[in-house]
């Protein structure tokens, strides 16, 4: 007899067995007991939590011989055919591969004739969303107004695809993500009956996999189960998902709690080395910190926080050495990874950029130096003007009047600033820093003279508080910086002779004003 896969041998056969969906099955059966049956539903919710198959369940609720009755006895011929499915009256449609108006004319001619074996027509269309806007309308007319002994169940992952005009003629049923613990007592009753020898562990591993979905779980223990050599372990597992181990995530984590930059990128080198997948680590590091972040807000909830024993313990200690905003910046940083490497082949590259993110952002200002001793008040110098203070959570190499300080802020110094002097500001870069003095080299003549004669006030006082020392700003035209020697295209004497005129005297195309209002657009032809 051929081996039958654990998904389809372990389908509920009754209401009771639907795993983690209680309000459905439990409307349903009193739906059945007290004859309250409606003639369409919608069942919609996630992939493997059990749509499908409660359809089912309810098809052999209506048309049991013993029956309607809220427990089939899954013994009579047509339990069986059901189950089988074989029954010619239970009729299951794949929206996805018949979703144009011609077969829903079909369906619409056929549902008209009485059923052939069962009590009733039960039409099951999975993945109902998939359907033309036309195959809808052709549909809307048969759920208002269907035969007496037809039912419908319309099965769909995304609802919100599915026309209000339809989801009116229905009862709408929500299905949920199951929680791993139930999917994990699944589990256990499965090999229990199946003899398969698992670890707690493991099959506590699987049901996290699973993501709330009772048949990826499932299929994940046949999986494992064929690979493991006698009993299914936590490794076993770790190597069929492709998954980084539990302590490697852990370690990478610490890392970044301690801001080690050279670490970081040595245990890349070695997570890469054992052959874990990239795209699967970003995904088990940023889950890892979700709970890290958890912990830092206080949030211990077992609803909130699905964290194994074994790992409890560790982000206990690292929420210690964190803060939440530390956490929060680590998390986007590593989300931004992930959808840049579903767009480049340098994965690894993109990684370490992530991780050398986190570590740069995240580091701590130097500890101050040792306060001198007392000095006779005589010989105390007037108190210096007060320096800006670089702001929270910004990186600051040694040596603040290293040009780098700038580069690695740039991004947050431009964030700081509004959307007209932000989009002046990107045209232009900083390249180079000496005596306080941070030289912006522009490619456009409009945009340099915005931020010179405009706006440089408020750019200086935030590249200052970003870099924590009083700093300027020269401007310069990206030809004045490659031929010092030729003229650009406004000679400096003509600079100096518009120096002190208003903003709105200098030429500028119209390109380079809707720069300054981003999503603008020139409507009609230029005259």
């Amino acid at each position: 007899m051929p081996y039958i896969p654990l998904t389809l041998k372990y389908r509920p056969q009754q209401f009771e067995e639907v795993v983690g969906q209680r309000h459905v099955s439990q409307t349903l059966m009193n739906a059945v007991a007290s004859d309250r049956l409606v003639h369409a539903y919608l069942f919609a919710g996630p992939r493997g939590t059990g749509k499908t198959s409660t359809a089912r369940l309810l098809a052999k609720a209506i048309n049991c011989e013993r029956g309607p009755t809220p427990t089939p006895c899954n013994e009579c011929s047509i339990c069986t055919s059901i189950r089988e499915g074989r029954a010619l009256d239970i009729i299951e449609i794949d929206a996805a591969s018949n979703r144009g108006i011609d077969e829903i004319r079909d369906l619409r001619e056929k549902v008209k004739y009485s059923p052939a074996q069962c009590r009733a027509k039960v039409y099951i269309l999975d993945e109902v969303h998939m359907l033309t806007k036309e195959a809808f309308n052709a549909l809307l007319k048969t759920l208002e107004e269907p035969p007496a002994h037809a039912f419908f169940v319309l099965a769909t992952t995304e609802p919100h695809k599915v026309p209000p005009t339809i989801m009116s003629r229905c009862q709408r049923f929500d299905f949920r993500l199951i929680a791993s613990p139930e999917i994990e007592a699944l589990l256990k009753q499965v090999t229990q009956q199946e003899g398969i020898e698992a670890d707690d562990e493991a099959l506590d591993s699987i049901s996290r996999a699973a993501a709330g979905a009772a048949r990826d779980a499932l299929s994940i223990l046949d999986q494992t189960a064929a690979f493991s050599e006698g009993r299914v372990t936590l490794e076993d597992v770790t190597q069929v998902l492709g998954a980084t181990e539990a302590r490697l995530v852990a370690e990478m984590a610490d890392v970044l709690v301690r801001h080690d930059m050279a670490a970081a990128f040595e245990l890349v080198g070695r997570i890469i080395g054992e052959g874990k997948d990239i795209g699967q680590l970003l995904v088990d590091l940023t889950a890892y910190l979700r709970n890290l972040l958890l912990l830092t807000l206080r949030c211990e909830s077992p609803e909130v926080l699905d964290v194994p024993a074994a790992q409890m313990r560790r982000l206990q200690e690292q929420s210690k050495r964190t803060d939440t905003k530390a956490v929060m910046a680590a998390i986007e940083a590593l989300n931004e990874a992930q959808s840049e490497i579903r767009q480049s082949s340098q994965h690894r590259i993109i990684l370490e950029l992530a991780l050398a993110r986190i570590c740069a952002r995240a580091q701590p200002a130097a500890a101050p130096a040792e306060a001198p001793a007392a000095v006779p008040k005589a010989a105390v110098p007037e108190p210096a003007a007060a320096q800006p203070t670089p702001a929270a959570g910004l990186f600051v190499p040694q040596g603040a009047g290293e040009l780098a300080t700038v580069m690695v802020n740039w991004d947050r110094i431009l964030n700081a600033l509004s959307g007209s002097i932000k989009a002046c500001l990107r045209n232009g870069r900083p390249t180079a820093l000496e005596d306080g003095v941070v030289t912006l080299t522009f490619d456009s003549q409009f945009h340099h003279d915005q931020i010179a004669d405009r706006y440089r006030p408020r750019v200086e006082q935030e590249l200052s508080a970003a870099c924590g020392q009083q700093l300027t700003i020269k401007c310069v035209l990206e030809a004045a910086a490659k031929r010092p020697g030729e003229p650009t295209a406004r000679q400096p004497s003509l600079l100096n002779q518009e120096a002190n005129q208003p903003p709105a005297e200098k030429a500028a195309t119209v390109e380079d004003i809707l720069s300054l209002f981003p999503g603008s657009s020139v409507v009609g032809e230029e005259q």
